[in-house]
């Protein structure tokens, strides 16, 4: 098997999905990108039909976490709001695959200096509370992914929750 099976079959022997990343120029980090590129892949993930794409992970009981650090504020309703890729993207992507439960959390504003604490710790507080879900549910998670300054207390959380290893899947 070569490396791209094994990233594919590694992926969706998955239940849950963490992906804990932060927000470089309005989208993903390029070696997530790379990483999506290696998960969607025909007749593994997502087959076409006559009607159009679909996912082979539907109906399986999967879900996403985004946990997502960023400098600027882009739930303002803003130009900044327009311009926020990767939530998009990869909220469309894990659909496409057939992953419909997505979920962000985030830590933004990181840059601004004034109420940075208090940004991160309400980011902290709903990294708990998603720790606690997803480990109370039948599918403990998986992460596939970590980077940027949440993914530490994101070990934490989940480990004081459950135990089951941190293992990641990739790292970018």
């Amino acid at each position: 098997m070569d490396r791209m099976e094994q990233v594919v079959e590694q992926f969706k022997s998955a239940g849950t999905y963490i992906i804990v990343m932060p927000l470089h120029n309005f989208n993903i980090p390029s070696k997530l990108k790379d990483y999506m590129d290696n998960i969607l892949i025909a007749r593994k993930t997502f087959v076409y039909t006559k009607n159009g794409s679909v996912g082979l992970l539907k109906n399986e009981g999967r879900r996403a976490l985004l946990i997502q650090g960023s400098g600027a504020v882009y739930t303002n309703n803003d130009w900044y709001t327009e311009v926020e890729f990767s939530y998009k993207y990869l909220q469309s992507m894990f659909q496409f695959i057939g992953v419909e439960d997505f979920e962000i959390v985030r830590a933004q504003g990181t840059n601004r200096s004034i109420g940075v604490p208090e940004r991160l710790e309400e980011a902290y507080k709903k990294v708990n509370e998603a720790a606690h879900r997803l480990a109370d549910e039948q599918h403990p998670p998986t992460p596939c992914g970590s980077a940027g300054f949440l993914n530490e207390y994101v070990q934490k959380s989940y480990k004081n929750l459950s135990s089951t290893n941190w293992e990641p899947l990739n790292r970018w």
